[in-house]
């Protein structure tokens, strides 16, 4: 497992190389620079490993000497990057491991990078392969960028939305954020419909465009009441990060107290926790959660046993 996933890092580090190279000229010392910028750690002696292996997959790396120092770049005509079936594997198990982390502004970094780096590939099914990035493929990351924007500022604006049984609808709806599904790998569109007094959301590959901006720098101006509970230290950490949740880590517990601005969703989280949900705090959602865990239980003993 822990070869493996060395594989996996050592050839991300080669592809990252292999994009700087191709947009500049860089020393080794540099090249450092810009893989802490990463958040990797990698040393002189590094870097020219991993030069070397891509000279080893006959891409040309040109060197440079400018006031006594040695600059590293690629020219993008006349390489081929030749993918084994093994590396591409590899690479698609990286894939899935970043997935699995659910942080889609790096997923859309990894995806640039890709992207990038395919024009040395000739092969066309392979790369094909290398650049699928399965229902992140299908994102219009354009959109999502504008999006992200409205977030930030938190507009009111106008979305032009995909019915899922067909048609558009034109939505007005009160940006907040942008984050995966608690449930699934799906981006979703986080905010308020008018009239509201809840959190919604909108699955993104749903949103065709955003078609008019009403107002800009709409702060929300209600108050939200917390449920306090608590699970096993080891759910929590493989669960996925809620960026609003208030988290307090004891030596095998985490006691968390989240918003409740989306009861559906708090409950679902709640859910995904057991049967490592210790305690939840007194009131509607710990009555909810109650009658879920009854409601399964009741249709589980109801199923006959397999004989």
């Amino acid at each position: 497992m822990e070869l493996k996933t060395a594989k996996k890092t050592i050839i991300h580090k080669i592809l990252l190389l292999l994009n700087l190279l191709i947009n500049g000229k860089y020393t080794r010392k540099e090249l450092i620079d810009e893989f802490q910028k990463f958040s990797i750690e990698a040393g002189q002696t590094s870097i020219l490993n991993y030069i070397n292996k891509l000279r080893a997959h006959d891409i040309t790396v040109n060197e440079e000497k400018i006031n006594r120092a040695i600059y590293y770049s690629v020219e993008n005509t006349k390489n081929n990057l030749e993918l084994t079936k093994e590396n591409l594997k590899v690479l698609n198990d990286a894939k899935n491991m970043l997935f699995a982390q659910k942080d889609y502004k790096a997923i859309r970094a990894l995806m640039e990078l890709f992207y990038k780096v395919s024009d040395f590939i000739k092969d066309e099914e392979r790369k094909k392969q290398f650049l699928n990035f399965g229902y992140f493929s299908t994102l219009n990351w354009g959109l999502i960028e504008i999006l992200e924007n409205h977030c930030k500022t938190k507009d009111i604006v106008i979305l032009d939305y995909i019915l899922p049984e067909g048609g558009n609808k034109l939505i007005w709806f009160h940006l907040d954020k942008i984050s995966f599904s608690t449930m699934s790998q799906r981006l979703y569109l986080h905010g308020m419909l008018e009239g509201a007094t809840d959190f919604f959301e909108l699955p993104i590959d749903r949103i065709f465009m955003v078609k008019k901006v009403l107002r800009k720098c709409v702060m929300f101006n209600f108050k939200s009441n917390y449920v306090t509970y608590k699970v096993s230290k080891n759910a929590y950490l493989n669960a996925t990060i809620d960026e609003n949740e208030i988290v307090k880590e004891e030596d095998d517990f985490v006691i968390i107290k989240a918003p409740i601005i989306n009861e559906f969703n708090l409950i679902q989280r709640i859910l995904h926790f057991c049967p490592d949900v210790y305690y939840i705090s007194e009131g509607k959602i710990k009555n909810q959660v109650r009658e879920k865990l009854e409601i399964l239980k009741s249709n589980y003993e109801k199923q006959p046993l397999d004989k």
